[in-house]
């Protein structure tokens, strides 16, 4: 599962959009959108402000592991 997927099936948990997701871990609006190809990926940055903003461990987040 890659990092798009991830943040999808946590919404879904969730039931929030991912526009919810983006505004709650403080990231820009789209920004989960670009990860949907593959052809970008988060930064750490990004990383760390979605671990913040969930409370869920980058290991989770990277590699689908709590």
């Amino acid at each position: 599962m890659n990092i798009y997927e991830t943040v999808v099936k946590y919404c879904t948990d969730n039931k929030m959009s991912i526009f919810e997701f983006e505004k709650k871990c403080k990231i820009g609006n789209g920004t989960v959108g670009k990860w949907k190809t593959g052809k970008s990926e988060p930064s750490i940055k990004t990383l760390q402000k979605i671990q913040n903003g969930t409370g869920i461990k980058l290991s989770f987040w990277i590699g689908g592991i709590l």
